[in-house]
């Protein structure tokens, strides 16, 4: 079961994704203000339906990334 990210966070990751297409999970974790287990967990159960994938200690951007859809969808 998929839980509903906090608000904000996807258009914050949309901000950062636009940066750079690998980020550091702990620049990620400061940035957004959220422990590091609850983002993996988050970006785990959304990685397919947002092109953002794990490796190793960075989160990576695909070129499929859809943060924008993906936000419209919760906040529906």
């Amino acid at each position: 079961m998929v839980r509903t990210p906090p608000r904000g966070l996807i258009s914050s990751m949309e901000k950062m994704f636009k940066a750079s297409r690998k980020i550091k999970i702990d620049d990620a974790n400061s940035v957004l203000k959220l422990p590091r287990p609850d983002l993996l967990e988050w970006v785990f159960d959304l990685s397919s339906r947002m092109g953002v994938m794990v490796d190793c200690e960075y989160l990576v951007v695909g070129e499929d990334v859809n943060l924008a859809n993906l936000e419209k969808e919760f906040t529906e």
